[in-house]
């Protein structure tokens, strides 16, 4: 474990525009915890990389991969409503593959399939996916033509989609994780690769394991703080913040905990977080700091992700 957060650490600011260390890094860490979200009922690796490192974007790839993309590749396939082909493909992913989700979309350019005898035909784009450009499987929502909602899942091996398909996004968090748009175009796939689940239980599907990404990500962004809390200079405020802080994980820790059993078990699934208040003079004083000129270039970079909580709040 000391030898990974130390290359974590080392490699962090290469990392920010090495996508090829972005994922030696992933499959060092992959070896380390298995993204199987059954191992981590109730405590998670990546509350320790975001504690231990600062990495916030590492900690978050890692419950993309652990409780959101895997969990959802397996009940699809456990509810798949036919064999046709589907189940045996995506055997092959283990835990060193990146598996995306390409989900969030604008309603004016949503993904349509359409089908053209043994083939699939995709065309739209997807706004935002973690890893994106940098996956080895992408998992894609889509819709028959006219549904106002998604019904169908496709998923796509990405070397076998175009370079020019992907954009990649400046964004000015997560800067160790690439995330990217994805425009399809008539993009043609065997229908193996589409999941037969009925559109009701992926749509659930999709929803539940979306809460537990969530919540693991509130809870390895309170980790963060306790990281980031180092750079407040006066000992007293420092402390304070600690306690705090330590406290609310204690209460996040356990309605995750509450959160991965209902959605192992069951269809439904609570979503608790705590009051994210609790946080936010911690949150507004960081903030503040994250301009200090006397902070290192790196840590000006991994301070920039205390601006997560402005998505986390709502």
């Amino acid at each position: 474990m000391k030898d990974l957060i130390n290359k974590i650490n080392s490699t962090y600011y290469e990392r920010t525009s090495s996508p090829v260390r972005q994922k030696e890094v992933w499959h060092d860490l992959s070896k380390q915890f298995s993204p199987d979200i059954n191992l981590y009922r109730h405590v998670r690796p990546s509350t320790i990389i975001a504690r231990e490192t600062g990495d916030l974007a590492l900690a978050s790839l890692w419950i993309v991969q652990t409780a959101l993309t895997r969990p959802m590749i397996h009940e699809l396939s456990l509810k798949s409503e036919e064999d046709n082909g589907f189940t045996e493909y995506i055997r092959q992913v283990d835990g060193k593959t990146v598996c995306a989700l390409a989900h969030s979309e604008s309603s004016s350019d949503p993904v349509i399939i359409n089908f053209e005898g043994n083939h699939a035909l995709l065309s739209g784009k997807k706004n935002f996916i973690t890893a994106g450009s940098g996956s080895d499987i992408i998992l894609v929502t889509c819709r028959n033509g006219g549904a106002e909602k998604i019904n169908r899942i496709a998923l796509l091996e990405r070397s076998q989609i175009p370079d020019k398909a992907f954009t990649d996004l400046s964004i000015d968090i997560f800067p160790t994780v690439s995330h990217s748009s994805l425009e399809l175009k008539n993009f043609k796939i065997e229908q193996s690769r589409i999941a037969s689940i009925s559109s009701s239980g992926l749509r659930r599907c999709v929803k539940k394991w979306g809460i537990i990404e969530r919540a693991l990500i509130t809870e390895a962004y309170i980790s963060y703080l306790l990281y980031c809390i180092r750079f407040i200079k006066d000992p007293q405020e420092r402390s304070e913040a600690d306690e705090q802080l330590r406290s609310l994980q204690g209460e996040q820790s356990s309605l995750v905990n509450k959160q991965i059993e209902e959605a192992v078990k069951t269809e439904r699934v609570d979503t608790s977080n705590i009051d994210k208040t609790g946080i936010s003079l911690i949150v507004e004083k960081l903030s503040v700091i994250k301009d200090n000129d006397s902070l290192s270039e790196e840590d000006r970079i991994k301070i920039k992700d205390v601006s997560l909580f402005n998505m986390l709040k709502n």
